[in-house]
């Protein structure tokens, strides 16, 4: 009896053994899932740092291109009323620099008209004298 009762320990034993390095084994894959897992966390939190700063640089150059569009908004609108005052002034001049030719025009032909004036007169002033 004491030899079965021995032999069913042994066998108790054996199988305290079987299932602790069954235990081992699992524990094992267990800590290489947890390592493959941190490394892929890692993995992602690099990502996000990445994502983060594209994300930030976005941000900074989607205000930069509002205050360019808002500036070239101000730009158009003072353009719109500057182009009709810039084309009244230029059609200002236009009519001042018409008026000066004829001036001028009107001056040349006096001019014309004194210098045969003169001729005449020099012209009278030999015969007569």
């Amino acid at each position: 009896e004491a030899v079965k009762l021995i032999n069913a320990l042994e066998q108790r034993v054996r199988s305290r053994d079987s299932e602790i390095e069954s235990l081992r084994s699992e524990a094992l894959q267990t800590k290489n899932k947890l390592h493959a897992a941190n490394l892929e966390i890692d993995a992602l939190k690099l990502q996000k740092i990445r994502a983060d700063e594209v994300i930030t640089f976005s941000q900074h150059r989607i205000r930069d291109l509002e205050e360019s569009s808002a500036l070239l908004a101000t730009r158009e609108k003072d353009l719109a009323v500057q182009v009709p005052q810039n084309q009244a002034e230029i059609e200002r001049l236009k009519k001042a620099l018409l008026e000066a030719e004829e001036v001028a025009r009107n001056a040349l032909e006096r001019k014309r008209q004194l210098d045969v004036a003169q001729r005449r007169a020099a012209a009278l002033t030999d015969e007569a004298g």
